[in-house]
Order: structure tokens, then sequence, then C-alpha cells
């Protein structure tokens, strides 16, 4: 039901964003949370199969801002 984030050091998480393969962002409900700490959770929808990617920014105490991503899939599972 949700997704943590580690980093390496202490950042504040400035923005998620959920997005399916062909860029339909979803709604995720995560404010901005610029506490600085080394693990950051943000909550998931339901999620349909599909693949999408989560886009994160994050900035290091000096000021520096990091952006990545996460892609990743859904599948049915066996029944």
């Amino acid at each position: 039901a949700e997704i943590t984030l580690e980093f390496t050091a202490e950042v504040g998480l400035a923005s998620v964003q959920l997005e399916t393969a062909d860029g339909r962002a979803l709604e995720i409900g995560v404010s901005p949370d610029r506490t600085f700490a080394v693990d950051h959770a943000a909550p998931l929808p339901e999620l349909s199969e599909g693949a999408y990617v989560l886009e994160w920014r994050a900035v290091a105490r000096d000021g520096h801002v990091m952006i990545g991503e996460i892609s990743f899939s859904v599948t049915g599972g066996d029944a």
C-alpha cells in the first residue's frame, strides 16, 4: 500500500509523482515533506495490472537537488 524511498544520506522529499506507462498521472496524495530523513514513505493507490513510473525529487541539506525514477509493473497473482 506504500513505497519507501531509502537514501544514503538525509534528504528532504520535494515531490513524488506516479504515472502510468503512457504518461497519465495518478493521484497519490503526497505533500512535499522537507523533513530531512534517510527513509521517506509514500502511499500508493490501488493499482491495476500494468506498468508504472514513480518519479521523485529530493533536496540535500546543502541545497543540491536530486531526481530519479523507479519503473515497476503490477501483475495478477496466481489463481
